[in-house]
């Protein structure tokens, strides 16, 4: 979350964008990270660990992107962020939106909160939702709209629809605000794959993604209700003592504690720290004594 002057504080999630062409900034391509050092103004810059390499990086104050501080979230515990994603999903679940796109870090417990939420409103998968994981070409998108027309289409990590002027536009006509959303795509491949060239979608869509929601088209953007979901440390260690109980169950209580109390002492050490991180030491610890050595690289 931001101070007061608009600076994060040490130990929030956040986003690193591209670096300005010309700039002295040292990586290359867009990341998750955690803040280790602050500047005292805004004409200065960061230093933020990379959550997957571990390796830290000057960064201007202008590429830092906090989910937190730039959406309507800023300010929220992480209980009260969830809360309103929750609210959000439940719209889509009683067909009050089309659609809700959720954004943030990488293992805060995103896709775990959504599919809590669809149980709870006693939803069948592959009957009133459908989840779609991990790559989708333009083809694959229509493909998947078009045989879950009447459904709630969740997507989780398919961030690479958003990066192609195709499926770019095929999203805008599944999501626009009309009465009516007709999707097209006039093609012999659709046609030789026996879809129809034409179709009404009268489904859902939910969106859960690890980008910045600035790094979606702003025309797709505004036809769902946004939210992103950040976290400091300190709210995800406490958001991993909430959910201990319920993951690895097979894993004595004491083991498990251990885990949690070691990564409580020693989370400036780690590459990485979410839920994530949480079930990896668990399972290490159930499998290895060097299981603490080993969380430093794995």
């Amino acid at each position: 979350m931001k101070a007061m002057n608009g600076i994060a504080v040490k130990g929030t999630q956040v986003y690193v964008s591209t670096p300005r062409v010309g700039s002295n900034e040292r990586w290359e391509a867009p990341f998750w990270g955690t803040i280790v050092k602050t500047p005292a103004s805004q004409a200065e810059g960061y230093v933020v660990r990379d959550n997957k390499t571990g390796v830290g990086y000057d960064v201007g104050y202008d590429r830092v992107h906090t989910s937190i501080a730039s959406s309507k979230t800023a300010g929220m515990s992480l209980d009260k962020q969830f809360d309103a994603m929750d609210d959000l999903v439940t719209m889509v679940i009683k067909g009050t939106t089309p659609s809700v796109m959720i954004f943030g870090a990488p293992g805060v417990g995103k896709t775990h909160r959504v599919r809590e939420c669809l149980l709870r409103n006693l939803l069948i998968a592959d009957i009133d939702y459908v989840f779609i994981k991990g790559h989708s070409t333009p083809m694959g998108l229509y493909t998947t709209l078009h045989n879950h027309r009447d459904s709630i289409v969740i997507f989780d990590d398919c961030d690479g629809v958003f990066k192609d002027g195709v499926a770019t536009g095929i999203l805008k006509a599944a999501l626009d605000s009309y009465d009516k959303r007709t999707i097209s795509w006039c093609s012999k491949a659709v046609t030789d794959a026996g879809l129809e060239s034409k179709f009404e979608f009268t489904g859902s869509i939910i969106f859960i993604s690890n980008l910045d929601e600035n790094a979606v088209d702003g025309a797709v953007r505004d036809r769902a209700f946004c939210i992103n979901i950040s976290a400091t440390t300190d709210q995800m260690i406490e958001l991993m003592g909430t959910v201990l109980p319920s993951i690895e169950t097979s894993v004595p209580k004491v083991d498990k504690e251990e885990v949690l109390e070691y990564l409580k002492l020693n989370v400036d050490e780690l590459p990485e720290v979410n839920l994530r991180t949480l079930i990896k030491s668990i399972r290490l610890r159930k499998t290895t004594s060097d299981w603490k050595e080993m969380l430093k690289f794995v």
